[in-house]
């Protein structure tokens, strides 16, 4: 939230101070428009979206109100961004080579046989290119209503939105919509600034983290809204503020009220909209009271379980690891609303893994009741007491027995693949 509230403060700021400008066609107006947007580049690296952004509020207007004069005010504001964020970084890096950088991405990197000197500041350049060059590769597993992809989800941040903001600011936005039309050209900064950025992170974004990255939507939701009745902005406020601290003080977490049981927040989303290591004090003080417990553990265990809803879902990790709790044996309890502790008997675990029992012989392994768990990549087998158990993928896989032997037993494993446990 230290880059994404600023990023969206900006955002309103650049837009509004935009609309004043063309609606005055002054040059102190462009240069403020001009700094507004310099300083949101050096807030946070998704505001290079409000150059489309403001070419659309732009143009638009002065279509609509058959008035090209305001364009007159484009090198004004293009002179204060270029102050404003060279400024921001001391202008740090501006003139150097261009060939002086590696670059990482497909977009930046034939600068890399350039000699041109870099009109802004290097490192602001070098955090677009990182950027961008984690969009083109993704973000390792992205978790939207119980399905897990390696790459970007359609309607992710759609999805997102729907359970993340809350219902009064949706509700009344979408009441509000009709009447923006009353603004004419000027309700083009209002609604151009979210359709964008909920369209281009929908389509074109595979960098899924949290519903923040589409925070600057919500200002102008607002502002939408706003276009109501003042009773109804009321009880909307009301509403979201009860809501929010419902949630107190495990607002990161927060859904709205579509969410019914919070043990089941996991089931929806994850990731920064869920967990984001915001509840370590909860689990620390969790495995002091249950100092047998396993904090989430590798593969599913016997005993007092926390698990944290990254883990659970296979955003962190694999989601291979702990598939039995999720689909057999999800949690019924929260902590926090992001970490669910659980009790689990070796009879549990009989609904994940075939039950054996065995009766005699001699092995390395202690009479008793047990769990078997092999993880593996490639191609395996666990057999025991008869009982044999195959499986193969490019993944992560696991292979699990429940044993009760009256007497030492053996496992047998075989393995094909490059790492197995």
């Amino acid at each position: 939230m230290t880059t994404d509230a600023p990023c969206a403060f900006f955002y309103l700021l650049t837009c509004w101070l935009l609309l004043r400008a063309l609606q005055r066609d002054r040059w102190r107006d462009h240069l403020l428009a001009g700094a507004a947007f310099g300083l949101a580049q050096a807030a946070k690296f998704t505001s290079a979206f409000l150059l489309p952004i403001g070419l659309i509020v732009a143009l638009g207007w002065c279509l609509l109100k058959w008035r090209l004069r305001p364009l007159r005010g484009i090198p004004a504001f293009a002179l204060a961004a270029w102050l404003a964020l060279c400024g921001a970084y001391a202008f740090q890096g501006v003139g150097a080579s261009a060939s002086d950088t590696a670059w990482r991405s497909a977009l930046f990197a034939p600068l890399a046989e350039s000699a041109l000197p870099l009109p802004l500041p290097r490192p602001w350049l070098e955090g677009m290119d990182w950027v961008k060059s984690d969009d083109d590769m993704g973000h390792g597993n992205i978790y939207a209503e119980g399905e897990m992809t390696s790459d970007g989800q359609r309607s992710y941040y759609l999805r997102a939105l729907a359970w993340k903001f809350p219902l009064p600011l949706l509700l009344l936005a979408l009441a509000g919509l009709p009447r923006l039309r009353r603004d004419g050209a000027d309700a083009l900064a209002i609604a151009a600034p979210p359709a964008f950025l909920l369209a281009w992170f929908s389509l074109n974004f595979n960098f899924q983290l949290g519903v923040r990255y589409v925070l600057p939507v919500a200002p102008f939701l607002a502002l939408i809204a706003a276009r109501l009745p003042p009773r109804a902005l009321y009880a909307g406020a009301a509403w979201t503020l009860v809501s929010g601290l419902t949630w107190w003080p495990w607002g990161l977490s927060y859904f709205n009220e579509r969410l019914t049981d919070r043990a089941s927040a996991w089931r929806h989303l994850a990731d920064s909209n869920l967990d984001w290591g915001q509840t370590g004090r909860l689990a620390a003080a969790w495995r002091e009271a249950n100092p047998g417990g396993l904090v989430d553990p590798q593969v599913p265990a016997p005993g007092p379980l926390l698990v944290s809803a990254n883990a659970l879902t296979g955003v962190l990790g694999d989601p291979a690891r702990l598939a039995c709790l999720r689909e057999h044996l999800p949690p019924t309890e929260h902590l926090g609303s992001a970490l669910y502790p659980m009790n689990v008997s070796l009879q549990d675990l009989t609904a994940c893994f075939p039950k054996v029992r065995v009766e005699g012989g001699d092995g390395p392994l202690p009479a008793g009741d047990h769990l078997v768990v092999l993880w593996f990549r490639g191609e395996a087998t666990l057999a025991a007491g008869g009982v044999h158990q195959s499986d193969r993928g490019g993944g992560e896989r696991l292979l699990g027995l429940v044993v009760h032997a009256d007497a030492p037993f053996d496992v047998d494993v075989t393995h094909d693949g490059p790492e197995s446990r």
